[in-house]
């Protein structure tokens, strides 16, 4: 089976909630949970291009001040072998965003997570990058993920 890269990008406001995206029940992983913006990287795009790119089309917006916070290597019931490519940046309150991909959308602190129905590997991916261990629901839930933070 093939490697699935993806790109996703966790937006920061300054009192430290970030951005997630309520998946609909046509999305074809993980329908109904939340995670992150982004999606799958083609052939011809480095992770960062596919991160622009997605955000772009899942939110109108244009990311120019991002880091590479997060490689995480993981496997899940829809993908046995997984790479994905976490990035960060802050968000301005007054930079108008426009959901174009999901059911919804909202701001959230790691508290606010422990009851949310989100993808597995995206929960720890945040806890990782925001520093704070959040409770898994399940252990196999997490089954494959390996991390590594990354820096640019």
């Amino acid at each position: 089976m093939p490697l699935r890269k993806a790109a996703g990008l966790l937006l920061i406001r300054a009192d430290g909630k970030f951005l997630l995206q309520h998946r609909d029940e046509k999305a074809r992983r993980f329908p109904l949970y939340w995670g992150f913006f982004g999606g799958g990287i083609n052939n011809s795009e480095t992770p960062e291009q596919a991160m622009i790119r997605e955000t772009k089309e899942e939110l109108g917006i244009n990311v120019v001040d991002y880091q590479l916070a997060l490689e995480q290597n993981f496997s899940d019931d829809f993908d046995p072998q997984g790479k994905k490519w976490i990035f960060t940046a802050p968000f301005e309150k007054q930079t108008p965003i426009t959901l174009n991909e999901g059911q919804g959308m909202d701001w959230f602190l790691t508290e606010d997570l422990e009851n949310l129905m989100i993808i597995p590997h995206d929960k720890k991916a945040i806890a990782d990058i925001v520093g704070t261990r959040l409770p898994l629901e399940d252990p196999e839930a997490t089954r494959g993920v390996d991390q590594n933070p990354a820096t640019r």
